[in-house]
Order: structure tokens, then sequence, then C-alpha cells
């Protein structure tokens, strides 16, 4: 996706309308695809790591007298 806006946005930029037609605004159409992707990526690990601590199966705790608990479902 990156490279396909990046080449429409900064390769084809006389196919724009001339409003639109500024660099910067180009530019940040062109990046915008890698910025999300990059905060999507940041997101989703980070997410499954705090998830994976918090997700804890209170039936496969050892029972205190030593026998594992029967998980009821």
């Amino acid at each position: 996706m990156f490279i396909a806006t990046g080449s429409f946005f900064l390769g084809q930029a006389k196919v724009i309308p001339k409003p639109i037609r500024v660099f910067p605004v180009l530019t940040i159409l062109a990046l915008l695809p890698l910025i999300l992707m990059l905060f999507w990526l940041a997101r989703v690990r980070l997410s499954r790591r705090s998830s994976q601590s918090s997700l804890v199966d209170p039936y496969s705790v050892i029972h205190p007298i030593g026998s594992p608990r029967i998980a009821q479902l």
C-alpha cells in the first residue's frame, strides 16, 4: 500500500488537481499508510503483551492440597 500511494501521489502528481498539488500534502498522503501501519503494529504488540499478563485461568492453578483443579466449563 505504501508503494502504491507513493507512486501515485509523488510519481503521478500531474493528475492530481492543482489546489491539492502541494508537496507537503502529497508527501503526507504518500507516507500515511506507512505511518498507520507502524502505529497499528505497535498497538497490536503492546496489547498482546498486556493481555497475556492479565489473562490467568483461575482453574489452571494447582489446588493448595496438591491435586490440580478440574476446569469447570
